[in-house]
């Protein structure tokens, strides 16, 4: 089975790069390489398990299933059920990630599929560039797309990865730790950080 990985990082939030490509129906908004694309029966473009029908340009016609999608994890799972390109059993997989330094996006993107074993490498090196090709037209299209919500903060605690786990990991422990969660008369006994909580524990 052939497998292909390509990733890179664009300029753009992630909630903006995933509010566009979310859209299992919406590749003619950003790709040029795409006259047109229905989703079969009419159905949600999100819906798992739902087709989309597009035709290239060039008049190549391509149908995919919609496989799996996250908002929460901002992924996109799907697999080829019809296409020219001669290769079966074709899964592939679209991931965002933050990048916390800075309003960018690290954009990954792999797929795997079996193919006749003289078409392999062909196969594998026209599917991966054509992915950065592709990643580059999202972030000019998802420049102008609305800002869907999404937090995400970081920071580093000066302590032992696991002493800090075993502060957080209490569902049921945020007094311990949290301003907004401890009775304001015990405020003096307990640490008020997260940070001070792990070097109480340690």
């Amino acid at each position: 089975m052939a497998r292909v990985y390509v990733s890179t990082v664009v300029n753009v939030r992630n909630d903006r790069v995933w509010a566009r490509v979310r859209d299992f129906n919406g590749m003619p908004n950003w790709h040029p390489a795409i006259a047109e694309s229905r989703i079969e029966g009419g159905e949600p473009a999100d819906k798992i398990g739902c087709v989309r029908d597009f035709t290239l340009r060039n008049g190549d016609r391509i149908r995919e299933k919609l496989l799996g999608l996250s908002d929460y994890d901002m992924f996109c799972t799907y697999s080829i059920l019809e296409s020219p390109m001669g290769v079966e059993n074709y899964v592939a997989t679209l991931r965002l990630t933050p990048v916390t330094d800075g309003e960018k996006t690290f954009l990954e993107w792999s797929a795997e599929f079996d193919c006749a074993p003289e078409r392999e490498t062909e196969l594998i090196n026209a599917i991966g560039p054509a992915c950065f090709r592709a990643a580059s037209m999202r972030s000019s299209a998802c420049s102008e797309a609305e800002s869907v919500p999404h937090i995400v903060k970081s920071t580093i605690l000066d302590a032992p990865t696991g002493v800090v786990w075993n502060v957080l990991r209490d569902f049921n422990g945020h007094d311990r730790w949290h301003p907004a969660s401890r009775p304001a008369r015990s405020s003096a006994r307990r640490p008020r950080t997260a940070s001070a909580a792990c070097a109480a524990s340690n």
